[in-house]
């Protein structure tokens, strides 16, 4: 399986598309493969853990629009550095197109990913997040050829999910019902942004590394028009908030260049990770990153969890599991 198939364009999530080999995955062969596969996995786990915690804490005070923003520039900016000439390079007008739509529906799917986490604790918005393997497959049954239909296993296999994800919504800490549409909104944007992916990378041959690149600087360009519109409609709002978040910028620059970063890597490790091993190794790591970036959450901010919680976090994350091996 090569890096940029549906599989590893939705490899973690959100947002989740960046830059590595499009080898096909060959299995470890030494000692020293295997550590530094093993190195590049907390790598991964890491700039995860490093993305969620330091959004949740930007989100409330540069707001989701600016947070956004700032995230897709770092990551355009490095994915340029990385290609070390612009990204910008499209063969004929439909491909610039397919690449804008693909672009808007990664940028919508990190904008309510990011308005999710102001108003839920991380480990929950992580515990739904979890669910966009239903979308995804809910999707590929009305968009994709007949061929291409998923198998009905893999639909059953997420049963667990859905009920898990019922289970750690319940209770005093449980979202809010705009704050479950986001959610939901947010795994629709995603899994688009898979389906769409597969249909460039078919139609036009474009590589995971240039693909983000494009992706990452024509979102920011759409959200900086979307700033720009509202300064237009409400100026005084609008230049008080991007007056605020400036100054924020100004006070917090190292969190918001980690932040910035860590959305970046934890993308583009993953495909780093896909290129070193085969595809169902790579898809169960990225299983097992949920319930790690699930636990990192939970010892950053406590949260009170009831029995029925803990027990959808768990089913949650074990049908994430059978899912990839399925």
């Amino acid at each position: 399986m090569k890096p940029n198939s549906p599989a590893a364009l939705r490899g973690g999530s959100a947002a989740e598309g960046a830059p590595a080999s499009d080898d096909t995955a060959q299995p470890e062969t030494s000692a020293g493969d295997t550590a530094l596969t093993t190195l590049l996995l907390a790598l991964w786990y890491a700039s995860s853990i490093v993305n969620n915690q330091s959004s949740k804490v930007l989100v409330s005070l540069l707001g989701a629009e600016v947070l956004t923003l700032n995230q897709l520039l770092i990551s355009a900016g490095c994915g340029t550095l990385v290609l070390r000439q612009s990204p910008l390079r499209f063969d004929s007008r439909p491909h610039l197109i397919l690449t804008a739509t693909l672009a808007a529906s990664f940028l919508a799917g990190c904008y309510t990913l990011n308005s999710c986490l102001a108003s839920m604790h991380v480990s929950l918005a992580m515990v739904l997040r979890s669910a966009e393997p239903l979308t995804t497959l809910a999707l590929g049954a009305m968009l994709l050829p007949a061929k291409e239909q998923p198998p009905l296993r893999k639909a059953l296999a997420l049963l667990p999910v859905v009920l898990g994800c019922g289970l750690s919504a319940v209770g005093p800490h449980g979202p809010t019902a705009t704050s479950l549409v986001l959610v939901a909104i947010s795994n629709i944007c995603f899994s688009l942004r898979a389906i769409l992916g597969r249909r460039l990378k078919a139609a036009h041959g474009t590589g995971p590394v240039r693909l983000f690149s494009q992706m990452s600087l024509i979102a920011a360009g759409l959200q900086a028009l979307v700033l720009g519109g509202r300064a237009l409609f409400s100026p005084v709002a609008a230049r008080a908030e991007l007056t605020g978040a400036a100054t924020v910028l100004a006070a917090r620059p190292v969190l918001a260049a980690l932040n910035g970063l860590g959305f970046y890597a934890q993308l583009q490790l993953s495909f780093v990770c896909l290129s070193r091993m085969s595809a169902l190794s790579h898809s169960l790591a990225n299983s097992m990153r949920r319930p790690v970036t699930i636990v990192a959450a939970l010892a950053f901010a406590p949260a009170l969890l009831t029995p029925a919680n803990w027990a959808g976090i768990a089913l949650a994350c074990i049908g994430a599991l059978i899912y990839g091996v399925v």
